[in-house]
């Protein structure tokens, strides 16, 4: 648990500079490919939690026909 917390506490502080920059950068990246896509997150997660249901679907009916 401490090694967690200080850890995220580095980063909150700024004291992880590296870690920091790298956070920044691929947050602002993706912001700016939804922006300019026109796509929201709702939608964006909606949209892998749909596919993860139909993957679990077909995987549990394979397994039922194949067993």
């Amino acid at each position: 648990s401490g090694f967690s917390s200080r850890v995220v506490a580095d980063i909150l502080l700024w004291r992880s500079r590296n870690v920091c920059i790298m956070i920044l950068v691929a947050s602002s990246t993706v912001w700016l490919l939804f922006d300019r896509m026109g796509y929201s997150f709702v939608s964006f997660i909606s949209n892998v939690l749909l596919l993860l249901v139909s993957i679990l679907f077909f995987w549990a009916k394979s397994a039922s026909l194949l067993n």
